[in-house]
């Protein structure tokens, strides 16, 4: 069984819908295993209706599976702002590759997803089992901006070397 069939993935494209989120995504950005207030609903929402005209853009929110509840849906665990672009812009060149990326507008300076601390790990792997399932048609996923000495980075590195799955890091820098 994969995570994501343990584990609801709701894909929100409509900014007007995750106003029904909010107490839950609140939940959430408290019980973060790493904070990041630009993926919080008071900065995001906000963001998407400035900067995200034109944009493929869409919010992944990943649920604890709780039987006997609504669509088997419990708490808020992860939230993930993906853009969807026609090509990789990565490498200081296009490439022709549709790719899923998380989300960065030109006022982020970080796109670390909120993951609730004891789901965390379960969490990412439902991502990438909803990633992996090629239901938005890319087929490279983008995880930008993320900090390296964070705990998001650290299970990040754990699930690509257990899993065996390809990853490249193409950018590293410093920041204040």
């Amino acid at each position: 069984v994969t995570a994501a069939a343990r584990m609801p993935v709701v894909v929100i494209d409509d900014v007007a819908e995750l106003a029904a989120h909010i107490p839950a995504w609140e939940d959430l950005a408290r019980e973060a295993i790493e904070p990041n207030a630009f993926y919080e609903h008071w900065m995001l929402i906000p963001a998407l209706k400035h900067y995200g005209e034109g944009r493929s853009l869409k919010i992944v929110l990943i649920f604890a599976y709780e039987a006997g509840r609504k669509n088997g849906r419990g708490a808020l665990c992860g939230l993930f702002p993906v853009e969807i672009q026609k090509q990789y812009t990565g490498l200081y060149r296009k490439l022709p590759i549709k790719t899923i990326s998380l989300w960065k507008h030109e006022f982020s300076y970080i796109c670390t997803p909120l993951l609730r601390d004891g789901y965390a790990r379960e969490t990412v792997a439902a991502f990438f089992d909803w990633v992996g399932s090629y239901a938005h048609g890319c087929r490279l996923l983008e995880l930008g901006h993320i900090p390296g000495d964070g705990p998001v980075h650290h299970l990040l590195v754990d699930l690509f070397y257990e899993s065996k799955r390809p990853c490249l890091v193409t950018d590293s820098f410093t920041r204040a």
